[in-house]
């Protein structure tokens, strides 16, 4: 049967099943843009924070600092406190392109600058081992802070080198407040 061959009747029927698939299409429309959106936006708040509590255990057992997922995160915070010299950001992920994480990189790297801090990125991928970027420079030179100036590797060996400036920041604290080793 084709359409010009539909009688009245048959006509009603066409309209309302389409508009029943109307009104289906529109609900679909307006749960995306209400309900389903803010489900989805929970899930994906609930991986960062999962994400956050999971590489702060990691560095609390790599380092024995006593890092924790900053509750209340404002713009431009640290993900993480208890990170001596580092700004810390985190990003849990089922897809992380090149361009994502250069784009988390310079997000860190302008929280570091506002903190006075070095930036470090940690990100995992879904089924994946946790990563850590970093300044290949850890002076504090913001210079040298470019996404190409960067480190990548395993959590691990960020590890051992934020050990090595902890160490030497707190060095140079003792050095400045006067209370240096050697005070014969």
């Amino acid at each position: 049967m084709s359409i010009d061959d539909a009688t009245p009747g048959e006509w009603d029927a066409v309209v309302a099943a389409l508009g029943k698939c109307r009104t289906m299409r529109q609900a679909q429309i307006d749960r995306a843009k209400t309900g389903g959106c803010e489900q989805m936006g929970m899930k994906s708040r609930n991986k960062g924070k999962d994400g956050e509590r999971e590489i702060a255990a990691i560095v609390r057992d790599l380092t024995g600092w006593e890092v924790r997922r900053r509750v209340r995160q404002l713009d431009g915070e640290s993900d993480l406190e208890g990170v001596p010299a580092f700004s810390v950001e985190v990003k849990r992920h089922a897809v992380a392109t090149r361009s994502d994480i250069r784009a988390w990189w310079d997000q860190a790297n302008a929280q570091a600058t506002a903190e006075g801090k070095v930036p470090v990125l940690f990100y995992r991928r879904d089924r994946d081992e946790w990563r850590a970027v970093w300044p290949m420079s850890l002076d504090g030179v913001p210079a040298a802070r470019g996404y190409g100036w960067t480190v990548e590797a395993g959590v691990e060996v960020w590890a051992a080198a934020a050990c090595e400036v902890a160490a030497g920041a707190a060095l140079e604290a003792r050095g400045r407040d006067g209370s240096a080793m050697g005070g014969r």
